[in-house]
């Protein structure tokens, strides 16, 4: 009989959804068949419901946890080994006040927000900040609220109005919205913020045995479960913002919710909502500056005046709190190989279109003494370096195009085709003219073939490298 493995978390929240959709589509295939994964929520009367998933997995009574990652920050027996949501997966929700920017945050009297240790509480202190920039001599009124609880804490202050609450229940308020009061809006989107929007949220992490296989309770198969957790995450993610629609069902058996007509649309509109405020990353690795970015913000909420993080500070926290390994080979097994094999049957295309240059060329080079003839050797190049892009650009998240370094992706690939293309010439060739003579042409093709093969290695390269260094 297979044995039960406890996934702690800190609540029932719609940005747990890859979980959801792991556990309803059964993308659990990497999990050893003698485990099966079990999700545990925390009991009605936790107050900090972070550190609960921590202790959970602290004390074996569960083996994987999905919380706020700082939770295992400076901690021997856990490490954090994935990131599930690198965004501040949070929304201020309000009735009656207009807001545009997150500096008009002045507006309210009252701001309803997790409990202090938590990130909801976290970013009530950086929304206070922000609107203390515009009023200096502004003092709201703080309204905690538990975990699941906020709706309930809203109700009872919303008549009061200029009341905000920060939130990631969305599902929890759009339903308010549609069956009390149609005035309940979104007013602040956390996530788009350009100084807190990249917010290492909620993090996967386990003990360093289960890693280490040293955890007698799975033995040898410690690693191998670790993985089958991630990759079934990792394929999750993919499959939400493939097929948002196969999310909806779901979101809702998550939540515990009814499958009402009600319901789904509104769980429709949470789905849509996360994939446009890019809650979820395209690869589940933690980066260097994710993690800096979550202590900092930590330790800036215990002393405002904390400083930045310094690289060898950063360094030394990855080794100690993060295992990139796991997540890391997971991405590479379920989307970057497929990327380096030409998915798509662009590789089949490529091949076909690469042999039909040679044929053609040859042809060409006996019936004619035409120089342009090379022409079609350059629409191939093209095409190929375009479709390779293309197929990256699908895995690519904004650590690359979202940057000024998006060029250095491309660069290396056109460099190595050009070498390579007037290597294999220079070498075969006698003088400068043979380049275009139609008796070289072949050897062009050649050259062309060649040329293609090593840019794609470059392209995949160079976006192996920016994932490593944690762009």
């Amino acid at each position: 009989m297979p044995t039960t493995i406890h996934i702690a978390v800190a609540a029932q929240t719609p940005i747990y959804l890859p979980l959801y959709v792991a556990d309803a589509h059964g993308f659990y295939g990497k999990v050893p068949r003698d485990f099966n994964l079990d999700v545990k929520p925390p009991p009605d009367n936790v107050h900090d419901a972070d550190a609960w998933v921590h202790g959970q997995v602290a004390r074996q009574e569960a083996l994987f946890g999905i919380c706020d990652p700082y939770k295992a920050f400076r901690k021997r027996t856990t490490k954090v080994i994935g990131a599930l949501v690198t965004k501040a997966a949070f929304w201020g929700i309000d009735t009656d006040v207009r807001i545009d920017h997150l500096t008009d945050a002045h507006r309210f009297e009252r701001i309803v927000a997790f409990p202090r240790g938590m990130t909801g509480y976290l970013l009530w202190q950086l929304t206070q900040e922000e609107g203390k920039k515009t009023k200096p001599n502004w003092t709201p009124k703080y309204v905690k609220a538990e975990v699941g609880r906020e709706a309930k804490e809203f109700e009872k202050q919303r008549h009061a109005h200029k009341t905000l609450v920060i939130t990631p229940d969305l599902f929890g308020f759009l339903k308010l919205q549609c069956s009390v009061d149609p005035q309940i809006q979104p007013k602040i989107y956390y996530a788009r913020h350009v100084r807190y929007g990249d917010l290492f949220l909620t993090g996967v992490i386990t003990r360093n045995d289960v890693i280490r296989n040293e955890l007698p309770a799975v033995g040898e198969k410690g690693y191998k479960l670790a993985f089958g957790l991630m990759a079934a995450l990792q394929l999750a993610v993919i499959d939400i913002k493939r097929r948002p629609e196969d999310a909806i069902d779901p979101l809702l058996a998550g939540l515990e919710k009814p499958k009402t007509d009600e319901n789904r649309t509104v769980a429709k509109r949470v789905v849509d909502q996360m994939i446009q405020d890019c809650i979820f990353p395209d690869d589940l690795t933690v980066s260097p500056s994710a993690w800096a970015t979550s202590v900092h913000y930590h330790r800036k909420a215990l002393n405002p005046r904390a400083s930045e993080p310094t690289d060898k500070e950063v360094a030394k926290w990855m080794n100690d709190d993060v295992d990139r390994t796991i997540a890391e080979k997971a991405f590479r097994e379920l989307v970057l190989q497929r990327v380096e094999l030409g998915t798509l049957g662009v590789r089949r295309l490529w091949g076909s279109a690469a042999l039909g240059l040679v044929l053609l060329t040859a042809f060409l080079a006996l019936i004619a003494k035409l120089p342009w003839v090379l022409l079609p050797s350059l629409i191939i190049v093209a095409f190929y370096v375009v479709a390779s892009a293309v197929i990256l650009i699908q895995v690519l998240d904004e650590r690359i195009f979202g940057s000024s370094r998006w060029w250095k992706a491309f660069v290396p690939s056109i460099v190595t085709f050009v070498t390579f293309y007037v290597g294999v010439i220079a070498f075969f060739g006698k003088t400068t003219n043979d380049f275009l003579t139609p008796h070289w042409f072949p050897i062009a093709a050649v050259a062309t073939v060649i040329g293609c093969f090593f840019a794609r290695k470059g392209l995949v390269g160079v976006y192996n490298r920016f994932i490593e260094r944690g762009a």
